[in-house]
């Protein structure tokens, strides 16, 4: 995190729920794009995409067609493991790329020598 986002953080760590809630109001009330729920909550559109990430993270809100919805009640641990995984796929990918994660994905074998049983070090974790 870079020292302005931490300095914009601490300005309105007091008020992040209350900008989460509103935001998870306007699309409680129908889907909205990113640029919709800016301008209906008067909202900078870095603020907005920042709530909506969050919520989406914890599998609040799910994006369909470019816009943003809850995410029905049975379907939120689905929507926020489906997230957390992405992310990981995409941290991994990057990792590999730029050789951050050149010897996590070396092959191991388990105990049993099995070459069935052969895992990267990254699907390990």
């Amino acid at each position: 995190m870079s020292h302005n986002s931490q300095l914009a953080h601490e300005e309105i760590k007091q008020y992040k729920p209350t900008l989460k809630q509103k935001v998870l109001q306007c699309v409680k009330d129908q889907s909205r794009t990113l640029h919709q729920v800016a301008e209906i909550l008067d909202m900078r559109i870095q603020t907005a995409s920042a709530r909506l990430s969050e919520l989406n993270d914890e599998g609040l809100v799910r994006i369909r067609n470019g816009k943003y919805e809850t995410t029905p009640p049975d379907w939120e641990k689905y929507e926020s493991n489906y997230r957390l995984n992405k992310k990981y796929q995409k941290w991994k990918k990057v990792g590999l790329e730029n050789g951050w994660l050149k010897d996590a994905s070396k092959t191991i074998v388990k105990p049993d020598n099995n070459k069935a049983n052969q895992l990267s070090l990254l699907d390990a974790i």
